[in-house]
């Protein structure tokens, strides 16, 4: 340990030093209380407790992140369901004169979900590097208002929304199958002339 002074002196920051690190082989506790008496220390933070705030803070940020991953996949979600039952509801006639010629439900369920895995891989595909330059951008309006901001794009962070999003997909597209089962051969057959 130095006196204060050294400590100032060493860093060329006399009169100008606001804090020290402190590296010593006795259990920092032990030396809360001396520092904590010398006239020109007003708080004395062990590491311990530097690396649990940092660990209190990261994980309040990560919530944000998680939160926003949950807001991007259930907006996903709600585009495959709305464009799965605009399709069934238009193509009502279609569907009805396939399920006249022998196609079963299982089918032409799995029509609707190609359709459906088709429309959420493609958005999975444009989202990636439509994410990547968002993030970018908007990392360096931060840089420039703030602080540098570092991008880090990992492959696993992005394969892990990716994967979630795709597994959603068959949920997503439950409701449009639901209408496809009870579609009305009759009605809808009726309703609308095959061009």
């Amino acid at each position: 340990m130095m006196a204060f002074g050294q400590a100032q002196a060493i860093t060329e920051f006399e009169d100008a030093a606001t804090g020290m690190y402190v590296a010593t082989s006795v259990a920092p506790v032990s030396l809360t209380a001396p520092l904590l008496g010398l006239p020109y220390v007003a708080k004395v933070t062990a590491k311990t407790g530097v690396a649990r705030a940092f660990q209190k803070l990261m994980s309040g940020m990560l919530r944000v992140v998680y939160l926003s991953c949950g807001v991007s996949v259930f907006v996903a979600m709600l585009f495959i369901v709305m464009s799965v039952n605009f399709t069934i509801s238009e193509r009502q006639a279609e569907y009805a004169t396939f399920a006249c010629l022998g196609y079963g439900r299982g089918r032409l369920g799995a029509t609707i979900l190609a359709q459906a895995f088709g429309e959420g891989g493609l958005a999975a595909l444009v989202s990636i590097p439509v994410g990547i330059a968002l993030a970018m951008y908007l990392n360096a309006q931060m840089t420039q208002a703030w602080y540098e901001v570092i991008d880090i794009f990992r492959a696993g962070d992005v394969v892990q929304v990716l994967a979630v999003t795709l597994v959603l997909i068959p949920v997503s597209a439950g409701p449009g199958l639901r209408m496809l089962n009870r579609l009305n051969i009759v009605r809808a057959l009726g309703n609308r002339t095959i061009e």
